[in-house]
């Protein structure tokens, strides 16, 4: 058993919660266990543990040292639950390789799931029916693909209830952007992605969403616009990352590969649209967009270098610090968007502090401040208020932070 004193929830209540046989037992104040561990949560929060519903591979490479990486700062993150993205190599196409690949994930201490690809490497359909059957939970996709193909991979996910996850971007107008298409973009001579290769994506599997009552989530989109035109249908989801919210192109200026991201971040008008955006509910989740690429895939010519961000652990704090201390959002509205809505939209069970629930938590001292020292952080010395005390998965202590 494990008892968690003086806990803080979301909603500023102080509580104590009793953790028995992986489920949330109690919930009162002045609990007493004399046989349980004991962790004071004095000044803490305690959270629902977080979802991230768009992970990726270090240099979309699976190995087992990479798996480790992410499960290992997951839990110094107080991510309990992370969708991997099947952009990887070499890719899941095979139900004999899927269910080797899942009985090794099932061992792990947080909880991966995985999606499939709807298109194989031939760009013919793949095998989904069998997949989904085989372990993975989730289709994902690019909106650039054939439009009857986009149909009948939602029929698929309608049929077996699973969420289509699309990445809408059209590579044809982007030929080749490696930046946010504006000022910054100009300035230093470099190609540009638009904001219309992004919406008009949107638009196109909206309508298919809602014609064929497919759940359908979008992610990381990076405009308003595209934002409201998802939120018309009842069948879609949003996403948006952390960075889109806190950063703009301005990140990019001195050919920053560090903030070369996909989305690109966009200009510093469009980043407060996001913000406005996720005041008035038109963002359902929130990501951290963790996608390492090795220095070697990050120390080149701007054209050349990849796309990808290594920010992980800093996810919770930087929400905290740049939008819940600032007043921005509460911290109940934060956690229905790092931990209760990703939750739904997967079909996982109540991912809220409630007695009879899986015991998957985070403990977060919102009072310690730090300076961000990493020179390849786009948040370089900035300072973070806010760390992760320690990770509860499935009611055993995963990670409990010492000084």
């Amino acid at each position: 058993m494990l008892l968690i004193k003086n806990a803080r929830l979301s909603d500023e209540s102080i509580v104590d919660i009793l953790i028995k046989d992986k489920k949330i037992f109690k919930i009162e104040e002045n609990l007493q266990e004399p046989t349980a561990d004991v962790i004071d949560a004095k000044d803490c929060y305690v959270l629902s543990g977080l979802i991230d519903l768009n992970i990726r591979l270090r240099d979309n490479k699976l190995s087992q040292k990479n798996l480790d990486e992410i499960e290992n700062r997951a839990i110094n993150s107080g991510i309990t639950t992370v969708v991997l993205n099947c952009d990887f190599e070499p890719g899941v196409d095979d139900k004999t390789y899927l269910e080797l690949l899942n009985s090794q994930l099932r061992g792990r201490k947080i909880n991966f799931i995985l999606n499939i690809k709807g298109l194989n490497k031939e760009n013919r359909l793949n095998n989904i029916s069998i997949l989904l059957k085989s372990g993975a939970k989730v289709i994902h996709e690019n909106s650039d693909i054939s439009t009857n193909q986009l149909r009948r991979i939602s029929q698929y996910a309608l049929m077996h209830d699973a969420p289509f996850f699309v990445f809408c971007q059209n590579r044809e107008l982007n030929e080749n952007g490696v930046i946010n298409e504006a000022e910054v973009s100009f300035e230093l001579g470099l190609p540009g992605i638009s904001k219309i290769g992004e919406i008009s994506e949107v638009a196109k599997l909206s309508a298919i969403s809602e014609y064929y009552q497919v759940k359908t989530h979008f992610q990381t989109l990076s405009t308003k616009k595209s934002l409201e035109i998802a939120k018309q249908n009842p069948f879609c989801t949003t996403e948006v990352s952390i960075h889109h919210l806190l950063k703009d192109d301005n990140s990019c200026k001195g050919f920053n590969t560090n903030a070369k991201i996909n989305p690109p971040l966009r200009s510093q008008k469009v980043k407060q649209e996001l913000k406005d955006a996720l005041k008035n509910g038109l963002i359902d989740t929130l990501t951290s967009l963790f996608s390492p690429q090795s220095i070697t895939n990050k120390d080149l010519p701007f054209e050349l270098a990849k796309f990808g961000i290594d920010e992980m652990e800093e996810f919770l704090p930087l929400g905290y610090t740049y939008l819940v201390k600032d007043g921005f959002i509460t911290m109940a509205e934060f956690e229905k968007l790092i931990s209760i809505n990703p939750a739904k939209i997967l079909n996982l069970s109540e991912n809220t502090i409630k007695k009879g629930n899986r015991a998957d938590l985070v403990i977060f001292d919102p009072n310690s401040e730090k300076i961000c020292h990493d020179t390849n952080s786009i948040y370089h010395d900035e300072k973070i208020s806010g760390q992760i005390v320690a990770t509860v998965i499935n009611g055993e202590v995963t990670k409990q932070h010492s000084d």
